[in-house]
């Protein structure tokens, strides 16, 4: 007499299916519905903006970070895959969550050092397109904007590489604190992938999003308003971060 199968996620742990960042479409999907979201998070900053900028500069500043965070999104299924998904009981979902969580808390911090280097360097080396992050000048230039994207490419890599040594430097303690976070759900893989996609992402995303907006839009406190050039470097950085 056959054995009826156990419900689902009630197999023992090292017969579990284990959560996979790529595996169905149900995966795919997700990950459609946190770039919406993140999205979203950015059309209602700009709607709830009581200066709002021109649309041309607001979809070049959107596009980048739209850019950047499929970039670093792509980076971090391949490390988590990488670093959780070759070792027995080891879980790619949770490896993500830790890969992005590193992403909010140093990656944010270093984006806007970097972009604030790039402002400053540009200005003493007089490349204007780069003295100002955000502003592409008037009328809005796509030559200005695809430069700024491509600093802002170069940015991304450095940060990411850092985190990424980070991970593989302290890859079993990462690990082991990933499976502790989520051994509750590590059962129900679709649950965890859920947890792990979009509701802990969604809220990190949106509020670096929102975050990373306000560094890439273009700062004019930076510009002297009597000369319409630059004022010194350090007045336009702690006018920044006065603002950040």
């Amino acid at each position: 007499m056959p054995h009826p199968l156990p419900p689902y996620g009630s197999l023992p742990q090292g017969d579990a299916e284990g959560c996979h960042l790529i595996s169905e479409n149900y995966a795919y999907a997700l990950q459609f519905i946190l770039g919406f979201a993140a999205l979203a998070g950015l059309v209602f900053k700009r709607w709830r903006a009581p200066v709002k900028r021109d649309l041309v500069v607001w979809m070049y500043d959107v596009s980048k970070q739209g850019f950047g965070a499929m970039f670093i999104h792509v980076w971090n299924i391949l490390l988590s895959i990488h670093e959780g998904g070759g070792i027995p009981g080891s879980d790619e979902c949770a490896m993500y969550f830790v890969n992005f969580s590193l992403d909010i808390a140093i990656g944010t911090f270093m984006i806007w050092c970097f972009v604030r280097v790039q402002e400053l360097t540009a200005v003493r080396c007089g490349i204007d397109s780069l003295k100002v992050t955000g502003d592409y000048g008037t009328p809005p230039l796509f030559s200005v904007y695809r430069t700024q994207l491509l600093a802002y490419t170069v940015i991304l890599v450095i940060c990411k590489a850092v985190t990424t040594a980070i991970v593989i430097a302290m890859d079993e303690v990462l690990s082991s604190l990933a499976k502790a976070l989520f051994s509750p759900v590590s059962a129900y893989p679709e649950l965890e992938l859920t947890l792990v996609m979009i509701i802990c992402p969604w809220i990190l995303n949106a509020l670096q999003f929102w975050i990373l907006d306000n560094v890439l839009m273009s700062e004019k406190v930076m510009l002297d308003p009597r000369s319409g050039s630059f004022g010194k470097c350090s007045h336009g950085f702690l006018a920044v971060a006065g603002t950040f």
